[in-house]
């Protein structure tokens, strides 16, 4: 009770006033893209075209969406196996966060727990673009593009196995 007497403050705004200034300064950061509604909607390879997206272009089997071509383009081997990739995806320590425009992250196969995937690099399409002429190859990460859609808001752009080099 001396400091009331004493004409001091309360020791408890003391304390506040302290541990604020003492507390780290936190700056916004951006949600991570993998949460973000129309991303985790987006990433459905089934919805991805309707939303604007080309993930297809890069899903052997697949039609890409239209005035896209998967000749000259890495695949995933199926839809199965991009659907994976997303599943895994979910589970990486450091996911970019959307921000800006686009995002883009390159995710090793071991961060993303996936011991080994087969893609391919395709040679030849057909008039729908559909790749008709492919070489097999190892991956060795996967690059998840997102974009600020002026429809959709946030969404997964894109996505496909890189090569192993």
């Amino acid at each position: 009770m001396i400091h009331r007497v004493l004409g001091f403050p309360n020791v408890g705004t003391v304390a506040l006033v302290i541990a604020s200034c003492l507390a780290p300064v936190s700056f916004a950061h951006a949600d991570a893209c993998r949460v973000t509604p129309n991303v985790a909607q987006s990433a459905d390879p089934d919805k991805n075209t309707g939303m604007n997206g080309h993930m297809t272009a890069h899903i052997l089997g697949m039609m890409p969406p239209k005035g896209e071509s998967q000749k000259n383009r890495t695949l995933f081997a199926d839809k199965g196996k991009a659907t994976a990739a997303w599943r895994q995806y979910q589970y990486v320590k450091n996911p970019v966060g959307c921000s800006g425009g686009a995002q883009s992250q390159s995710v090793s196969l071991k961060d993303l727990g996936i011991s080994n995937l087969d893609a391919y690099s395709c040679t030849a399409a057909n008039a729908n673009g559909e790749c008709t002429a492919k070489t097999l190859y190892v991956a060795k990460s996967v690059f998840f593009g997102f974009i600020l859609d002026p429809t959709y808001k946030w969404i997964l752009n894109t996505m496909y196995p890189e090569p192993l080099q």
